[in-house]
């Protein structure tokens, strides 16, 4: 067992073992409210409702230990879903115990004793398979975006052409775009997360930083797109949004998900997730031979291995061409 060492008093021997685990997790997410984004500090509150506290809350800190916590994990598991349909995903689990070993390890430092818990063996966490745009698929649907002049058929274009994330594209307004730079500037990203922890139904909008601090970027502008987008230049305020040209209304990414699948229907291509735009631009820079390290800037990743372990992938296409290469072997 880890913390300061005990005092004389039965009164304060009590006091170090006694506070809870439901106790020690309000008392560590009223402490970092204010330092984590309202996303981050909505999904640790989450975890702590719906996986921890019903296992933990009237359990000493210090009567958790690694057997406690071997069994915890084993049977989230198994059945560790909330509609009962089986086990949680590694990342899940992952995420599960990084929030219950901050929460032990600030009742440490709070002078309570708890365990430092072991490394626990986890499930790996396999590589998610991710579709991207063939290359008749990218034509077919670059022609009928190109039919009118919408502003959201613009923005996907724009997505399809820089990478930008679908929070990033719902956030943007017309000041970000710099014309005499050729260049967007990224600094907000939109989401949408519950009004309260309490309640499924009622959620709110909120406009924060990107991701993560590489996330906020200048990402150049081919000069194709840019003669696409230089006749509105002027025409909205620099605080509008690009994909409304208004100051106040704004497109939100659960609806622009809903707008894609509309136009992927009338362009006559399958459903897909609006992060294909992300993964494809990604894949064909990769094929033109970008630089890995320039491209994961691009991506607001400051991890080059990020960049191509999970946004790039090998098409058939593409696989078919580097096969072709073997010819000479054979003559």
């Amino acid at each position: 067992m880890f913390g300061r060492e005990p005092m004389k008093s039965n009164k304060d021997q009590t006091n170090l073992n006694g506070i809870t685990f439901e106790q020690a997790a309000a008392s560590w997410l009223e402490t970092i409210c204010f330092t984590v984004k309202s996303s981050t500090y909505f999904q640790y509150t989450r975890i702590i409702n719906r996986h921890l506290n019903p296992a933990f809350f009237d359990q000493t800190v210090s009567e958790i230990d690694d057997d406690r916590v071997l069994k915890f994990i084993r049977g989230k598991m198994t059945n560790g879903r909330l509609d009962g349909r089986g086990s949680l995903s590694p990342k899940s689990l992952r995420d599960i115990l990084v929030v219950l070993k901050s929460i032990l390890r600030f009742a440490q430092k709070r002078g309570y004793y708890a365990m430092e818990l072991p490394d626990i063996p986890l499930p790996k966490m396999e590589q998610e398979e991710i579709s991207i745009l063939s290359d008749t698929a990218q034509r077919r649907l670059e022609g009928y975006l190109n039919q009118s002049n919408d502003l959201c058929k613009l923005g996907i274009l724009v997505c399809l052409y820089t990478g930008l994330r679908i929070g990033e594209i719902c956030a943007l307004q017309w000041g970000d775009i710099r014309f005499e730079a050729a260049s967007i500037y990224v600094r907000r990203t939109v989401l949408r997360i519950p009004e309260n922890l309490g309640s499924r139904q009622k959620t709110r909008v909120i406009f924060n930083t990107p991701k993560t601090r590489s996330s906020m970027r200048e990402v150049p502008l081919p000069i194709f797109l840019l003669r696409k987008l230089h006749p509105y230049s002027g025409r909205f305020s620099d605080d509008s949004f690009f994909l409304t040209g208004d100051t106040t209304k704004f497109i939100e990414p659960r609806t622009y998900q809903y707008r894609f699948k509309r136009y992927l229907q009338q362009a006559g291509l399958p459903e897909m997730k609006f992060h294909v735009l992300r993964h494809t631009f990604a894949t064909r820079c990769i094929s033109l031979g970008f630089d890995p390290k320039t491209l994961s800037e691009i991506l607001g990743h400051a991890d080059v291995n990020t960049t191509l372990k999970r946004y790039v992938h090998s098409s058939l296409e593409m696989k078919r061409v580097q096969m072709e290469r073997l010819l000479p072997l054979a003559q």
